[in-house]
């Protein structure tokens, strides 16, 4: 992995870090003013070697939660069918209202087409009734030219 631009420190300096600290007996502060790093990334650097974590940097991508049942996408969708709207299915159900969004795009588009099912979701999260985004639907729509 690359080190970043503005990273203080890299692997070796890490790894040599931990070295210093664990094999040659320096202090926590001598070993990290050395390396060029604060008292408090070089604790944290010891502490990531000593549960075996590799000295190179993690990954900064989100990692991604637990993936929403089955069971609760069904509900979703069935609560969706009775035309209850994704803050009420979210509450109800107890996920977020984006999670509920998101699981409802593909039921909306199987039955209004694309453009309407993007409006309606549009509409349901920010509590609009879906009639005021019929002028966007409608250009949606259109095809250019």
């Amino acid at each position: 992995m690359d080190v970043h631009k503005n990273a203080r420190s890299c692997p070796l300096s890490r790894e040599l870090l931990f070295k210093r600290v664990s094999e040659q007996g320096w202090s926590v502060r001598a070993a990290s003013e050395a390396a060029g790093m604060s008292d408090r990334r070089g604790r944290a650097w010891l502490r990531r070697a000593e549960e075996g974590e590799p000295f190179t940097d993690r990954s900064s991508r989100p990692s991604s939660g637990v993936a929403t049942s089955i069971s609760t996408r069904l509900r979703i969708v069935q609560l969706r069918r009775q035309w209850l709207t994704v803050r009420q299915i979210a509450k109800a159900v107890g996920v977020g209202a984006s999670t509920a969004a998101r699981i409802c795009l593909p039921f909306l588009a199987q039955l209004f087409g694309q453009a309407q099912a993007l409006a309606l979701a549009v509409s349901s999260l920010l509590q609009l009734p879906s009639s005021s985004l019929r002028s966007f639907v409608q250009c949606a729509n259109q095809s250019p030219g």
